[in-house]
């Protein structure tokens, strides 16, 4: 073997090695998350992988279509400060924006996924936005998370999805 087919190998090592590491750290629970809170984490239900695929990528589509408002907002849906991400919410449910409704879907699946601190007051006021805003892109995740029990927002789940359709 010449030192070029040598060097593809060892490229092709190094990036599995990386893949394995990539997820073996995505499937870990969060470090400095008390024990407590790292047992009542239950894992979103997958869809198949194909309509999760399909979803996301229309979601992408989406926010390149994205208004004025909803452009300026989206660095607050993912500030570090709870308070900032709860008023960039509620300002985009209010504003019945449904260019934002990708990034609130996010924000939602996020705050589910993650739990960070203060998570349920902006899933809530994320279930709300969508319920407010009205369209049915949000279905698909709404159902799946309707799913997931212990996560105490079961009933804001049901009415932004009996206000959806």
């Amino acid at each position: 073997m010449n030192w070029l087919g040598l060097l593809f190998l060892g490229l092709g090592f190094l990036s599995l090695a990386c893949g394995v590491v990539a997820s073996y750290l995505s499937n870990t629970p969060q470090a400095h998350a008390p024990q407590k809170l790292r047992a009542e984490q239950k894992p979103l239900p997958s869809a198949s992988s194909y309509a999760l695929w399909r979803e996301r990528r229309t979601l992408r589509h989406a926010k390149q279509l994205e208004s004025e408002t909803a452009r300026r907002l989206r660095p607050q849906l993912y500030s570090e400060d709870g308070a900032e991400v709860l008023a960039a919410v509620v300002s985009l449910g209010a504003l019945c924006d449904r260019t934002a409704v990708p990034a609130l879907m996010e924000v939602l699946e996020s705050c589910v996924s993650y739990q960070p601190l203060g998570w349920r007051e902006i899933a809530v006021a994320s279930t709300d936005a969508l319920a407010q805003i009205g369209d049915p892109r949000s279905l698909p995740l709404l159902r799946r998370l309707e799913t997931v029990r212990g996560i105490g927002l079961i009933p804001n789940i049901r009415h932004a999805i009996a206000i959806i359709d």
